[in-house]
């Protein structure tokens, strides 16, 4: 989610494969280990994994905005995105709201949470978290004094209060780290 800068994700992972890691082309974060196996063209086991924007329902034929993302099998570390979205065109279709509905885990750790309209324009209160169902991911905002999970910014923020087992796994999980990109070989970054 860091690296696409969506809130609410599925992620599908393939078993990994052998890529030689010529990634320099796309946004990366290659290591000089990387770019030494690139430069020599020897590969290295890479897991392609699929990242859709869960906003947008996906229906039979049309497409939903995702990229690719090569990942070290090694390390787990994401080394490059293939932001195919961007590459396609056309209208996206628009993003469905979001609903706190079923279990959603933090860790090992499963509970409910249950919807409320108090503070839900406030998103930006306290600290990031990554709730799990299944290959869904969702990125929130986890207020420890309040108890408040709020998915979103301004009006189309969604809050809702986890369980007590859900909220005491929230107050000790770890924010996500972020992954950084260096931009494509031949571009500049742009400011902004």
């Amino acid at each position: 989610m860091a690296l696409t800068g969506w809130k609410e994700v599925e992620v599908g992972v393939q078993e990994p494969r052998y890529h030689v890691p010529a990634y320099a082309s796309l946004p990366n974060r290659m290591s000089d280990r990387h770019r030494r196996r690139a430069e020599s063209s020897r590969a290295m086991l890479v897991y392609e994994v699929s990242v859709n924007d869960a906003r947008v329902a996906w229906k039979e034929g049309q497409s939903r905005p995702f990229v690719q993302v090569y990942a070290d099998a090694e390390t787990g570390e994401p080394i490059a995105i293939l932001p195919a979205f961007a590459m396609r065109g056309g209208a996206q279709p628009a993003p469905r709201p979001f609903v706190w509905e079923g279990r959603w885990r933090v860790g090992s750790v499963e509970g409910v949470v249950e919807p409320t309209e108090a503070e839900a324009t406030k998103a930006n209160v306290g600290r990031e978290v990554c709730l799990a169902q299944g290959g869904r991911r969702v990125l929130a905002r986890y207020d420890g004094k309040t108890g408040l999970l709020t998915v979103g910014e301004g009006p189309d923020a969604r809050s809702g209060r986890p369980d007590r087992t859900l909220g005491r796994a929230l107050a000790r999980a770890k924010s996500p780290r972020s992954f950084p990109m260096k931009p494509p070989r031949g571009t500049t970054p742009q400011k902004g």
